[in-house]
């Protein structure tokens, strides 16, 4: 490992035409007279000997008395003394122009070299001390269709029709800065210590047709703009145990910090306040968590952090096993059939202290504006089993749930109720050069009678689901509300039927229709910068007795109808520097949902553009 520094010079120095000297094994660079000697002819004003005689290190090493490099004074007597292992430098390059020279020292703003600012050097003046530094901007449009009840005062004076005119224009400009700040020999063992803190500010700015579709008060109109900072994430990481000289450790993250407790987002994925433990084991084929949230509510039109709990408090634990099939194959091992997939099984615990909120549109979302309107807590478990990864070269994605509990009060229900429900989700898919063909299928099981004392719709805590189309699909993106109630049928960002009042602001709530998903799909890679990705998805609801009582409407069929979505990742400079997403999705209504909102296709269009730095 010493003779590598000098052989780079030397391959470097043949280059230009410059005869190394021959040293000791822990000198660096060529001999100075010569080198002066050979460049002495090459150059006016001697200004290339003094440029040749500087070794600096690569990309940005954090200013200049941080990155002095190497120059002929810092040899004495055929050595030289390297006091930052991180910054020891090559030679100027002398072919070419600058932007094709491999030894570029480029400048603070440029992300795509070595940057101190991005943690490839550490700290000035330390040696495992680094700090990375992120600038992220998001900006989104999307134009939508959904059901929007016309209320008491229509927009038009001439409009009668129950529902009025759904469309929607959206436009979002989401700038997050992210700061991380840490210590340790990162590349090949945890960090010792990190700070990380990270802030949002988001403006963002919404059209309707209809009144009263951003509002409760239909006299604000129908435009909104809003404004919004937030501080997302802010903890403090450090590693209390190392376990064996592999490097399995015991961690401990305190503040507030994101977490996401299975694969796809299936039950729990939030940035909240809380206190996580956690490690490996068995050089890293065993990883566990155990975390405690104390979680907070959102802005209402950003999405973004408060300061104000929910009176929501989570506890959680998880145990991770890579390659799990190898503990039960072990004749396996001259294959890769049994390699490839991570299991894990966890338990969530959710209590909920009854409160009244009103969201910053003027909306109640706790209690829920249906059925009996009265606060109540709810106490709810969960576990669950959960695989994500490949066997041979099948992919595979799974879930589990079971969830059981109590509710003090359901306002459908009205009345206490025992929790049972289940969730279950698969997803396969197989690779061909290029291209991707999936499968799925999700059961989200619904109440049968919401008066009987027992809860049986699945409700997760704080769900974000990639699956089934994703992002892309127009179930999982939009936000579709219950015609008379002040609840929706699904939020956005969730496929769930739920009957919630707000999924970033309301309770998890078990009295609900339920859903049934099959689907399949077609994920292509065109080009190294341009993904193709399409999904069709037929839905149902699981059970609609939860529905009918609500609505005071008998007969209404289980048919959803069928979600088709189409979209492309476009990363024009091959980097995840700059991201282009756009997709397009329409919801043909089946039967069941033509009874509740009209035979009309809803359809939506978005844009997303990502730079970051």
């Amino acid at each position: 490992m010493r003779r590598a520094p000098r052989l780079l010079i030397a391959v470097a120095a043949a280059l230009c035409g410059c005869k190394v000297a021959p040293v000791a094994d822990n000198t660096v660079g060529p001999d100075p007279k010569e080198l002066a000697q050979d460049m002495s002819g090459r150059a006016e004003g001697g200004s290339a000997v003094k440029e040749s005689l500087q070794y600096l290190p690569l990309g940005y090493a954090g200013g200049a008395k941080a990155r002095p490099g190497l120059t002929a004074s810092d040899r004495v007597e055929d050595s030289v003394l390297v006091e930052d292992r991180w910054r020891i430098g090559f030679p100027s390059w002398e072919r070419g122009s600058k932007s094709d020279a491999p030894y570029d020292v480029s400048s603070p703003i440029d992300p795509y070299h070595q940057n101190v600012l991005k943690g490839d050097y550490p700290l000035p003046g330390t040696q495992n001390t680094f700090l990375s530094v992120e600038f992220e901007s998001i900006t989104r449009g999307e134009v939508k269709k959904v059901p929007v009840p016309s209320g008491v005062f229509t927009r038009g004076s001439g409009d009668s029709a129950f529902f009025g005119h759904g469309d929607i224009r959206t436009f979002e400009e989401l700038g997050i800065v992210t700061v991380d700040f840490f210590h340790g020999e990162t590349s090949f063992k945890p960090v010792d210590w990190r700070f990380l803190v990270k802030g949002a500010v988001d403006f963002n700015y919404a059209q309707s047709r209809e009144n009263n579709a951003l509002y409760a008060d239909p006299a604000n109109g129908e435009r909104r703009s809003d404004r919004y900072a937030a501080l997302q994430q802010a903890f403090y990481e450090m590693t209390l145990a190392s376990i064996d000289d592999k490097y399995d450790v015991v961690q401990l993250r305190v503040g507030t910090q994101k977490f996401n407790s299975d694969f796809r987002g299936f039950l729990f994925e939030d940035e909240a306040p809380g206190i996580r433990l956690f490690g490996n084991l068995d050089d890293n084929k065993w990883q566990w968590n155990t975390a405690w949230f104390n979680r907070l509510y959102k802005d209402t039109n950003s999405g973004l952090n408060t300061f104000d709990s929910m009176g929501q408090r989570v506890f959680l634990a998880n145990v991770y096993r890579q390659d799990v099939l190898s503990m039960f194959t072990p004749d396996w091992k001259e294959t890769t059939w049994n390699k490839g997939l991570t299991s894990q099984v966890s338990f969530h615990h959710l209590d909920v202290d009854p409160a009244v909120h009103y969201d910053e549109n003027g909306f109640l979302v706790r209690p829920r504006l249906i059925g009996t309107p009265k606060t109540g807590g709810e106490h709810v478990n969960w576990v669950g089993w959960t695989n994500d990864g490949h066997v041979g070269r099948i992919n595979i994605t799974s879930a589990l749930y079971d969830a059981w509990g109590q509710e003090d009060f359901d306002e459908i229900a009205g009345q206490r109720t025992q929790i049972h429900s289940t969730l279950a989700a698969l997803e396969l898919s197989y690779d061909m050069d290029w291209m991707r063909f999936r499968v799925q299928g999700l059961h989200q099981s619904g109440d049968g009678n919401p008066q009987d004392g027992t809860a049986g719709g699945f409700d997760a805590i704080f769900d974000n689901e990639n699956f089934a189309g994703g992002e892309f699909s127009f179930w999982n993106r939009q936000a579709i509300g219950l015609s008379s109630t002040g609840v929706g049928l699904v939020q956005g960002g969730s496929l769930y039927n739920t009957l919630r009042s707000s999924k970033t602001e309301g309770d998890p709530s078990f009295v609900n229709p339920g859903l049934l998903l099959v689907g399949a799909g077609f994920d292509a890679q065109i080009t190294p910068r341009l993904k193709l990705v399409t999904n069709a998805s037929y839905l149902r609801f699981d059970d609609t007795s939860s529905l009918e009582y609500v609505l005071g409407q008998d007969g209404i069929g289980k048919d959803i109808g069928t979600d088709l979505s189409v979209g492309v990742i476009w990363r024009p400079l091959l980097t995840e520097n700059v991201i282009v997403k756009s997709g397009v999705s329409a919801l043909i209504p089946g039967s069941g949902f033509r009874t509740i909102y009209g035979p009309q296709t809803l359809y939506a269009l978005f844009t997303e553009v990502i730079v970051t730095w």
